[in-house]
């Protein structure tokens, strides 16, 4: 640590100590003149550099600061006491291992590979300039093939959840579980069944993006799409089958309007809120409503979406799930097309779309 700087009361301003502190596992990021937050890594006050100057304001002007400490990923997991698995001949961290402890000892802009253990599918992950931790691949995960032995304990959502998922509990025609298991893409009407498809999940769509380029270099994958009561994990579908007007929009046991609370989010990682004060919304105002920073940042691929027995709109506009209700037949989605980022817009559950997730 660089010991106490005193500064001349004739003078306007004081060099701040040179000397950067050092501690065993992070990096140092600054000196800020409130206490940090996020773990340590966040200053919600002023932030100052080595040998940078702090201005006088009066003759007697002391000042306390505080040291803000991040790391890469690698570092927050292994000072987390969290262990590598091995996919083939390489060891990564896990999705299912990460929390909010260790999103907030990143670094912002630091990225890392890990995997998902349900299935050992690798993403990439990293925390943006919202301070959050985000996944920067569209989820791939093959609901209608994975084992529920795998889904189970490495998801978020309940043993139950999965179970009606899988068809192994079937619902009634009243609740807000399906009918029927996870099915594949057969027809428009079938609200109740679970619909993915996986054939094109590597798809890298180009067309008219107009950061094509970038997508294709950077390798922005198209991922699974799913609907509504695939993304929530079977817990907010429509019980008849049918009728879109029978979607649950209250807990069944409380009566309140409920946004969706279980997903297919890795265990510890969940769908982000939408609308005027959503996590989507903060994200992109964090990157001053930029459109190129935001997609940049976050990977986004013009995915499409799946309907009607195909996948369409790609290279043309991404459409991406989140937790937040809209009404009777609606829930909200990030929107981005060639030109504009909409992250409070809204469509129907039975449309296939893509997934991401964000730290709980």
């Amino acid at each position: 640590m660089p010991v106490d700087v005193v500064g001349n009361a004739s003078s306007t301003t004081v060099p701040i100590s040179s000397t950067i502190p050092t501690r065993a596992g992070y990096i140092f990021k600054g000196w800020c003149s409130t206490v940090p937050t996020e773990g340590g890594s966040f200053c919600p006050g002023t932030t100052y550099q080595p040998a940078s100057n702090y201005n006088l304001t009066s003759q007697s002007n002391d000042l306390t600061l505080y040291a803000m400490w991040g790391g890469s990923f690698d570092q927050a997991y292994s000072n987390a006491g969290k262990t590598k698995v091995t996919v083939g001949s390489n060891s990564y961290y896990t999705l299912q291992d990460m929390n909010q402890e260790i999103c907030n000892a990143v670094s912002q802009d630091e990225t890392t590979l890990v995997v998902d253990t349900r299935d050992n599918q690798l993403y990439h992950i990293g925390k943006l300039k919202d301070n959050h931790c985000w996944t920067l691949d569209n989820l791939a995960l093959d609901l209608i093939n994975t084992d529920i032995t795998n889904l189970k304990g490495k998801t978020n959502a309940s043993d139950i959840a999965l179970e009606y998922l899988k068809g192994i509990r079937t619902g009634t025609t009243t609740d807000q579980y399906p009918t029927a298991g996870v099915g594949t893409f057969t027809s428009i009407s079938e609200y109740s069944i679970p619909r993915i498809s996986l054939a094109d999940k590597d798809v890298v769509p180009q067309g008219s993006d107009p950061l094509a380029s970038e997508a294709l270099a950077n390798n922005w994958k198209v991922g699974g799409y799913y609907n509504y009561c695939a993304a929530s994990a079977g817990t907010y579908c429509w019980g008849n089958g049918t009728n879109p007007a029978g979607s649950p929009t209250t807990d069944p046991n409380s009566g309140t309007l409920l946004d969706v609370q279980e997903d297919i989010c890795p265990l510890g990682w969940r769908m982000p809120t939408s609308a005027a004060d959503g996590e989507y919304q903060a994200l992109y105002s964090a990157y001053s409503s930029d459109y190129t920073d935001f997609r940049r940042v976050l990977s986004t691929p013009l995915s499409g979406y799946y309907g009607n027995g195909s996948a369409r709109a790609q290279s043309e506009a991404g459409f991406f799930w989140t937790s937040t209700w809209a009404n009777t037949s609606i829930m909200k989605n990030l929107l981005i097309n060639t030109s504009n980022i909409t992250p409070g817009a809204g469509n129907s559950r039975n449309i296939g779309y893509s997934v991401r997730c964000i730290v709980k």
